[in-house]
């Protein structure tokens, strides 16, 4: 059975609200966290609490190739992931109805991060 410091969460949009905390809570119970944001340095709070379990990336969830190297970067620092938190997302308080047109893409964009070990 794999100890706490071995178990590794992948949290997309950690640098505020749920993913902050989410992080906290996984930081404080001993996993590794790997934290992403826009903005790699308002994760510059998270990677002080536990700089040795703590991987900070830029990860910008509507371009691919962010995402990819954000998986790789995990991968090579841990291991594996073996906790993926999309938290990333923005807010509007249009309903989405009135704010899409009609038969225009949706604002989000699936990621697909494979077979993550």
């Amino acid at each position: 059975m794999p100890t706490n410091s071995s178990i590794t969460w992948f949290i997309t949009g950690a640098s505020s609200g749920f993913g902050m905390a989410l992080a906290r809570y996984a930081l404080g119970r001993g996993y590794n966290v790997v934290a992403t944001a826009r903005s790699v340095a308002k994760l510059a709070a998270l990677t002080v609490l536990a700089p040795q379990r703590v991987l900070a990336l830029k990860l910008d969830v509507t371009v691919p190739t962010d995402a990819t190297q954000a998986v790789n970067a995990a991968i090579a620092r841990f291991g594996r992931i073996d906790v993926l938190i999309n938290n990333a997302a923005t807010a509007s308080s249009v309903p989405s109805r009135r704010r899409q047109k009609p038969n225009s893409a949706p604002r989000w964009t699936p990621i697909s991060l494979g077979h993550c070990r």
